[in-house]
This record gives structure tokens, C-alpha cells and sequence, in this order.
């Protein structure tokens, strides 16, 4: 695997090196430990523009840690670690992104060819290796994709392969309609069939849609959303009715979002107010129906930006779920070439499953940009869950950009 990586940097360093003269990339590294347990990473980003048409992008990254350690990383959807389990060093990595697009001069059609993430319309993101393109003419767009799902540090996946697209109509100046279907299969067998409808009409009203009906048995909703928004003046108000299903989930990145994160239909409304130039405002109620069981959750959160720019802000939120109540307050300043951040959740369940009465959750960051093109940054995770009655984890980075023109 380690001589696979090697040839696959060796050859991006000679794309680099081998550019026309017209030619323009830009390559980032980024170097991050941490321990608790011990995990170190290495990213490479490249991407760059070979001509007015050809474009191309590569996120190479590898890794090492503790073999008994295995740690999950939500931000690279793959799993670090694995071995024999007596403690040695494993070193792992991952090609997640090496990508040739190419645009018509008219701006009519384009294509990708590598491994990419395929999002159109109402559909589910698909990490695969193949191809994707897209055909404009007139009020009318087409878009398909099919390949291999992508499998972790470039493995095989035999008789494995998935395709779908979208066929699209504009209304006025924003608004269109999209119907788009995909289907997966494993080893030759279905595995995974969806149809989506995404529809968006802007106006004095800002109307958006969209609906995916998994037709696997038994077929029902897969993810729905309907919203409808309209702003006077510094206040904006929408409601909406939302269907997720357990396939559908969000990044873990706070203590709030796994909590939140549920398969659930919700029915409420939201607002935003800028009670002040640099003060924001939301409010949110609905109501939310889980396993069967209704329940309510309302929110209410203030922004308040530091400067013009919003480089500094401090905010405030307070939340009440069906089965927890919660507060979240963060700060962010800058300091000249240093930016320090400060994050903190604390939540109380209705029942806590013996694991203690507040779940604390708290990120402390420092950023620092010491030289052109230089960034590195420190930071510290505490955190108390059902999940963890107390974990601590300690988070290093150092990045370095090249610009070539």
C-alpha cells in the first residue's frame, strides 16, 4: 500500500513538474498528530488548471497509529487502524479524491474521470471511482454518473458498481424542477434503488423541495424537505417539514450534532433577526415525531460579530430536545497571526443512563500563521457521553500551500 502511495505522489510530482507554461496549481500539505490515542496523518492536496478546459485535484492522505487503537475519522469517512492488536504501529492511507474535469468552451458539457464525490438532486452523496458528466442545452440540464463505489486504499470491489443521474428544468431565472434515479449493486445483487424530486421556486416566497423514495423493500421516504422562506427587512422566516431516515446522517462534529443527529419528522418554523449590525439572532420551534413517540424542540441562538469581517464572534445558544436540554457557548478572536477559539457544550439528558447528571463537551484551538503560506494549529478535546464517561484528546497541525504559477 505504502509503494502505492508513493507512486501515486511520485506521479503528481511529475504532473507538476512536466505543466505547460500557461499552466497554474496549487499544492497544500497538511501534517496532523494527535494522542489519547496516539494517531498521526499526512494530507496532500493538489489542484491546478493545465489549460482553459482541463482541470485536475488530488487529496492524498496516509497515516499512522496505534494498532489496539483504532480511532474513526469522521472528517475522511474511512477508519484508521486495525492490525494484530498487541500494540504495534500500523501505517494506513487513502486516495480520497484524484479527479480529471474537463469543461466545453461553451459551458455547455463537462466531465470528471477518477474518484470523486457524486451529489445531484435529491440523492444520497456516492464516493466512487468512474466517470460523471453533464450536458447543458437551452432551460434543460443532464447529468449521469456510474463506476465502482469507492473502497478503501484503492481495493478491489468485484462485480460492485453503481449509476444514476438527473434530468433538470430551469424556471425563470433560479427556479427548476429535477427528477434523478441510481441504483447500486453488490456482487450483482440490488443493493440500494432511489428516485429523488428536487424542485426550487424563488420569489417573494422562497419556495424549495426535495423527496427520495428508496423503491428497496419495503419502499418509503428516505429523506424529505419542504421549506418556504420570506424576508422583510432584517427579519427572515421560514417553515419547514422534514423526513430523514436512519440512512441519512450528519457529520459528528459536536456533542449537540450526535444527539441531534436522529431519524425523525420534524414540522416547525424558524427565524433569523439582525437585531443589530453585528448581531444575529435565531429562534427555532417545532415539533418531531421519533419511534413513534411526539415530543417538541426549541432553540434560541445569538451571534455577535467582533469586527466588520466576522473574524471574531462570540455566541450563545440554548436548546431544548425531546430527551436533554443544552447549552452551547463559543468564542473565536483573532490576535494578529495567532486566532484562538473556544467552544463549550454542556448537556442535561431527562435520563442519564447512570453515566452522571451534565455531559460536558469543550474544544479549545489556537491557530497560528507564523510565515507566508505557513499555518499551524494546536488544539484540546475534553468530553463526557453515553458513550464515554470522559475522554480527552490532544490535536496538532501544520500546513504549508505552494502557488505555481
Amino acid at each position: 500500500m505504502r509503494r502505492r502511495l508513493t507512486g501515486l505522489g511520485t506521479a503528481l510530482l511529475l504532473a507538476l513538474a512536466a505543466r505547460p507554461a500557461a499552466a497554474q496549481w496549487r499544492l497544500r500539505g497538511d501534517v496532523l498528530a494527535g494522542v489519547a490515542p496516539p494517531v498521526g496523518l499526512v494530507v496532500l492536496e493538489a489542484d491546478g488548471r493545465a489549460s482553459s478546459w482541463l482541470t485536475a485535484e488530488a487529496v492524498v492522505w496516509t497515516g499512522a497509529t496505534r494498532a489496539d487503537a483504532s480511532v474513526d475519522s469522521d472528517a475522511l469517512g474511512v477508519r484508521v487502524g486495525g492490525g494484530d492488536g498487541v500494540g504495534n504501529d500500523d501505517i494506513v492511507g487513502d486516495v480520497q479524491v484524484i479527479t480529471l474535469h474537463m469543461r466545453a468552451p461553451s459551458g455547455r458539457a463537462e466531465a470528471r474521470v477518477g474518484r470523486f464525490i457524486a451529489a445531484i438532486g435529491a440523492l444520497p452523496p456516492l464516493h466512487l471511482d468512474g466517470a460523471a458528466a453533464v450536458a447543458r442545452q437551452g432551460r434543460f440540464r443532464v447529468e449521469g454518473f456510474a463506476g465502482i463505489p469507492a473502497v478503501p486504499r484503492l481495493g478491489a470491489a468485484a462485480f460492485d458498481w453503481t449509476a444514476g443521474g438527473r434530468v433538470a428544468r430551469r424556471f425563470g431565472k433560479e427556479g427548476a424542477l429535477g427528477l434523478a434515479y441510481y441504483q447500486r449493486r453488490g456482487v450483482g445483487r440490488l443493493e440500494d434503488e432511489e428516485v429523488g424530486v428536487d424542485a426550487a421556486w424563488p420569489g417573494p416566497v422562497d419556495v424549495a423541495a426535495r423527496a427520495a423514495l428508496d423503491l428497496q423493500d419495503p419502499i418509503g421516504l428516505s429523506d424529505a424537505h419542504l421549506s418556504a422562506a420570506a424576508r422583510s427587512g432584517p427579519l427572515r422566516v421560514e417553515v419547514f417539514v422534514t423526513s430523514r431516515s436512519p440512512s441519512r446522517r450528519l457529520p459528528a462534529t459536536s456533542l449537540f450534532s450526535v444527539l441531534g443527529d436522529v431519524p425523525a419528522h420534524r414540522a416547525g418554523v424558524s427565524a433569523r433577526m439582525r437585531a443589530a449590525p453585528r448581531l444575529d439572532v435565531d429562534l427555532l420551534a417545532s415539533l418531531r415525531a421519533q419511534d413513534g413517540e411526539p415530543g417538541a424542540e426549541v432553540a434560541v441562538r445569538a451571534l455577535l460579530r467582533l469586527d466588520d469581517r466576522g473574524d471574531g464572534a462570540v455566541g450563545l445558544e440554548l436548546r431544548r430536545d425531546m430527551l436533554w436540554t443544552g447549552t452551547r457557548a463559543f468564542l473565536r478572536a483573532p490576535m494578529g497571526r495567532l486566532t484562538g477559539s473556544l467552544e463549550c457544550e454542556a448537556v442535561i439528558a431527562d435520563d442519564p443512563h447512570g453515566r452522571g447528571a451534565v455531559w460536558p463537551w469543550a474544544l479549545a484551538a489556537l491557530r497560528a500563521a507564523p510565515a507566508r503560506h505557513w499555518e499551524t494549529a494546536l488544539a484540546l478535546e475534553a468530553s463526557a457521553s453515553p458513550e464515554y464517561s470522559s475522554r480527552m484528546q490532544l490535536m496538532a497541525s501544520l500546513s504549508r500551500r505552494w502557488d505555481v504559477p
